[in-house]
């Protein structure tokens, strides 16, 4: 099965906040700006984790997170998705800029 994480997801250099937040910054930023496909699986939690070389409770921690916040959405047996509400914003912020 082949990899879908997209590899321009990096985190920080330096950065004051901690693995999660910082996982989770980059993940909302991509979903805020378009860079993520609303209609893919975003990468696995052992995808994500062996690419950011952090563990995988890390990456699910951020993803729980993420949920919480209403970004992402899990599918029992499916993944995480970008939430169709927050995708519907996306796309209203983007029609709103002249």
């Amino acid at each position: 099965m082949s990899s879908t994480t997209p590899r321009f997801l990096k985190l920080p250099e330096a950065s004051n906040l901690s693995l999660r937040d910082q996982i989770c910054e980059v993940i909302s930023s991509a979903i805020i700006s378009n860079s993520l496909a609303h209609d893919r699986p975003l990468p696995s939690c052992r995808d994500l984790a062996d690419q950011f070389e952090v563990s995988r409770n890390t990456v699910f921690a951020a993803y729980s997170k993420l949920i919480d916040l209403d970004f992402l959405v899990s599918r029992e047996r499916s993944g995480y998705f970008i939430n169709p509400q927050m995708t519907n914003l996306t796309n209203y912020k983007m029609s709103a800029v002249p």
